[in-house]
């Protein structure tokens, strides 16, 4: 998964090598997926009233 996005592709291939890099995280990290899934259809993402930016804070690198 140590992949970098070229960005000089044209933009399909880029969104499909983006895509396979997201898939690959969620088949290695179900248990994070889950969790952030069930958070984010939970009532309690709501009455918190926090950004879908912040609810994803500590997914992000070096996680991945």
């Amino acid at each position: 998964m140590n992949q970098n996005l070229d960005p000089t592709l044209p933009p399909r291939e880029r969104l499909e090598a983006y895509l396979n890099v997201v898939n690959e995280f969620a088949v290695s990290h179900m248990d994070a997926i889950d969790l952030i899934e069930q958070f984010a259809n939970s009532p309690m993402a709501t009455e918190l009233n926090i950004s879908t930016e912040e609810s994803y804070l500590g997914f992000e690198p070096p996680y991945i």
